[in-house]
């Protein structure tokens, strides 16, 4: 668990529906609360302006329940210093012949 103890706090304003919407999303995707999800989600969109010195890339493929898929990537994002992460879901067949 990572623990951050100095956090601001902001207020933002969204229509029903897009609150709605970001519940449904926090529900199926195994994040803790609205904090959470909204952190990650601004720290995505600010990744694509930011311009770093080093990049590493590394590739995970994982095999599973959706739930644990979601899980590995939700907790990838959480880890700090980690500036960004990309991922693609394909859903496959089990009996593949």
């Amino acid at each position: 668990m990572i623990l951050i103890t100095d956090m601001t706090v902001i207020s933002i304003s969204m229509t029903p529906e897009l609150l709605e919407r970001l519940d449904d999303f926090i529900e199926k995707s195994g994040y803790s609360s609205r904090s959470e999800a909204i952190r990650l989600a601004i720290r995505d969109g600010l990744s694509h302006f930011a311009l770093g010195s080093t990049y590493c890339i590394d590739v995970f493929i994982i095999r599973g329940p959706l739930e644990v898929v979601l899980d590995f990537i939700r907790k990838t994002k959480a880890i700090r210093g980690i500036s960004e992460v990309k991922y693609t879901m394909t859903p496959i067949e089990d009996n593949l012949d």
